[in-house]
């Protein structure tokens, strides 16, 4: 069953890497931001994690 309105969510996780926090924030306030600007903060985290997962490979 889905979530309804009134569903309380943990505080989300926090990180070491002020970068991976800074594209996490950002995501918090798109709920009344035009939907270009949810696709440019969605990209933004998925290119900090990938970042992160080819450096903790080298």
């Amino acid at each position: 069953m889905p979530p309804s309105d009134d569903t309380v969510y943990d505080e989300p996780a926090e990180f070491d890497d002020p970068e991976i926090e800074a594209a996490l924030t950002a995501l918090g306030g798109m709920s009344e931001a035009p939907l270009s600007q949810h696709v440019e903060a969605f990209e933004n985290v998925y290119r900090v994690l990938q970042d992160r997962l080819t450096q903790a490979e080298n």
